[in-house]
C-alpha cells in the first residue's frame, strides 16, 4: 500500500519540465481558448511554444508524443489564423490535425485529446457557415469519440441548420440521453429539449 508520504516524495520529483506531454495539453488549451476571445498574442505564444515542446520531445526520441503535440500545435495554429480572418488556411490547419490525429493510435493507458481535432474541425466549419461539411465532420468524431456532449449537440446544430429535422432530433436524442442524470441546466440541453418537445 502506498502511504500519503510516499506519494508527497513522489511528486516532489514531477515537474512539467520533465513530462512535456502534459505541459503541451496546458498550452493547446490556452492558446485554443486564446484564439477563441481574440487574443492573438497568447495564442502565438502557445504556438510557440507547443512547437519547442515538440522539438523537446523529438531530441528525446518519443515519436508517439511527438505525434500529440504535433496534432495540438497544428490545431492551435488552426484557430489562430482564424482569429486573425484567415479562415481558408485555418480549415486547411485544422483539417490537417484532424488527418493526423485520425492516423495516430492512442496507447491505451494515455488520456484521450481534450477535444478531438475533427470536433474542432466541426466547430470552426459551423462557424463559417458551412453546416454539411460541419455535420459531416462531427459525425466522423462521434465514430472515435462517441456521446461527446460537443460533437453531439454541434452536430444537431448543423442538422437543424440543414432543415434535416430526423437527424437533429436523433442527436439531440442522443443528448438528452447521454445527459439524463446531469444535474445541468446547460443551454444546449434547454434547446435540445425544447426541439423534441416540438417534432
Amino acid at each position: 500500500m502506498v502511504r500519503c508520504c510516499q506519494i508527497e516524495n513522489l511528486s516532489g520529483q514531477l515537474s512539467l519540465e520533465s513530462l512535456p506531454w502534459a505541459e503541451a495539453i496546458i498550452y493547446f488549451a490556452r492558446g485554443i481558448g486564446a484564439a477563441h476571445c481574440a487574443d492573438i498574442t497568447t495564442a502565438r505564444q502557445s504556438v510557440e511554444k507547443l512547437a519547442t515542446l515538440k522539438n523537446t520531445l523529438a531530441e528525446a526520441k518519443d515519436g508517439y508524443w511527438v505525434n500529440q503535440v504535433e496534432i495540438q500545435r497544428l490545431a492551435t495554429s488552426a484557430w489562430l489564423a482564424y482569429a486573425e480572418k484567415r479562415s481558408e488556411e485555418a480549415v486547411k490547419l485544422m483539417r490537417s490535425a484532424a488527418d493526423v490525429e485520425d492516423a495516430s493510435e492512442k496507447r491505451p493507458v494515455t488520456p484521450g485529446p481534450i477535444v478531438p481535432a475533427r470536433e474542432l474541425l466541426g466547430d470552426m466549419l459551423l462557424d463559417l457557415k458551412k453546416p454539411g461539411e460541419a455535420l459531416k465532420e462531427f459525425e466522423v468524431a462521434l465514430i472515435t469519440s462517441p456521446n461527446r456532449f460537443g460533437s453531439l449537440s454541434a452536430a444537431a446544430q448543423a442538422a437543424k441548420s440543414l432543415g434535416d429535422v430526423q437527424k437533429t432530433r436523433n442527436f439531440y436524442s442522443k443528448l438528452v440521453a447521454v445527459c439524463n442524470q446531469a444535474d445541468s441546466d446547460r443551454a444546449e440541453l434547454q434547446e435540445a429539449n425544447s426541439f423534441l418537445r416540438q417534432n
